[in-house]
């Protein structure tokens, strides 16, 4: 099962209107399995070693991450039972107050995933404000 996520794709990006643009990430170096901390540094290997939300996933970055063709390749996968998923912070743990942000992504229908793009508070406290965008279950066309 693989699920491409392309987060910017050559384009040009320059401020807007009221917003001052940071930071973007064209994924233009190739990295193999196991590589991407490597290549994009470790930060954006994400959650490693811990089980996921639901407790059916292991967080298992150096298994599913890879970048080729200027797209982050989540290959999502089972090996011996255990579900193989990721969680990629392209720009590891940022302190923003808020913001504007673009995603593209493109999915393989995966029944029983999910995905969700999301802002999280920097003191880790659910409670104080935890934004997705979107989130929704890969089971469909």
């Amino acid at each position: 099962l693989l699920l491409f996520v392309a987060v910017a794709v050559s384009a040009q990006f320059t401020d807007l209107p009221g917003w001052t643009f940071s930071s973007s990430e064209n994924f233009d170096k190739n990295a193999a399995l196991g590589q991407i901390g490597t290549v994009y540094g470790t930060d954006i290997r994400g959650y490693s070693g811990f089980k996921d939300t639901s407790k059916n996933g292991q967080y298992t970055p150096d298994k599913v991450l890879s970048v080729h063709d200027g797209m982050l390749d989540a290959y999502i996968h089972t090996e011996n039972g255990v579900h193989m998923v990721a969680c990629p912070l392209p720009e590891g743990y940022i302190n923003r107050l808020y913001g504007r942000f673009s995603v593209r992504f493109k999915s393989d229908i995966l029944p029983r995933y999910k995905i969700a793009f999301m802002l999280w508070p920097t003191s880790d406290t659910w409670v104080e404000g935890e934004l997705d965008f979107p989130e929704g279950g890969l089971n469909t066309g």
